[in-house]
């Protein structure tokens, strides 16, 4: 690794790596950055004898605090610089702590590309006409998958030009889910309808989807209810009852 930025006095060293080992114990990730950066690229620090342990534990944090900043590509080299170091030193302790940082690293890569993959093939669903969708779709479970996913690809992405309208499209996948009376599709359908709703109507429809998936029995599916509503921001009720759905009709 190479520093970047302007070098720091090595006297200044010290007090720049408790800094950022205050603000990782804090959680403050990206106010830990800096001033690990600073430790962890030092030359001073990279050309000191007796010291290798200190660059070792830098750039082991500055790799767990670009990691936790969502930069985990960054915080391949300091992570490999760490290992290098402590390999040197023969730490084992060291070099197992630091791997399983290495795994989490590897891991998280792995997830950011699946989820530009995913990004990708919504951006597309998104610009693909629902009647196009649909008639691809050769079952009526098929036609609600695609309509499900037609709403979630029109709620990523506000922003692009569609000839639908996701609350229409959502509000279609919830009668045709419900007339199969599948559970699946019945909550999944009203998961899509609450990203296309307001506040309110968005805690309605997890309410309802909650109420289908308890009565169920299906608690994955309360686990992927309650996700989204973490994710929408949505406050639930603890024990959703029984209402009135969202036709008007006992659902």
């Amino acid at each position: 690794m190479t520093a970047i930025g302007p070098e720091v006095d090595p006297a200044d060293l010290p007090a720049r790596l408790a800094e950022g080992v205050e603000a990782l114990r804090a959680e403050r990730w990206h106010d830990a950055l800096t001033p690990l950066r600073q430790v962890a690229t030092s030359p001073d620090l990279a050309t000191a004898e007796g010291l290798g342990d200190v660059r070792a534990r830098a750039c082991s944090l500055y790799a767990q605090a670009l990691l936790e900043c969502g930069r985990a590509r960054d915080a391949e080299a300091p992570c490999r610089e760490a290992l290098r170091l402590l390999r040197g030193l023969r730490d084992k302790a060291g070099i197992d702590a630091v791997r399983a940082l290495q795994d989490r690293i590897v891991r998280a890569i792995a997830h950011d590309a699946e989820q530009a993959v995913r990004a990708q093939e919504m951006a597309t669903v998104s610009a693909t006409p629902l009647a196009t969708l649909l008639d691809r779709a050769t079952t009526p479970t098929m036609r609600v998958e695609a309509m499900m996913r037609k709403a979630h690809a029109l709620a990523d992405h506000p922003d692009q030009a569609s000839e639908d309208d996701g609350t229409a499209v959502s509000a279609m996948a919830v009668r045709e889910a419900d007339v199969l009376g599948d559970v699946r599709l019945r909550v999944l359908s009203r998961i899509a309808a609450s990203r296309h709703a307001a506040p309110d109507d968005a805690a309605s429809w997890l309410e309802d989807a909650a109420r289908l998936a308890g009565d169920a029995e299906e608690f994955n599916l309360v686990a992927t209810i309650a996700r989204a509503a973490e994710v929408q921001g949505v406050a639930l009720a603890k024990h959703p009852g029984p209402h009135a759905g969202h036709d008007g009709r006992a659902s």
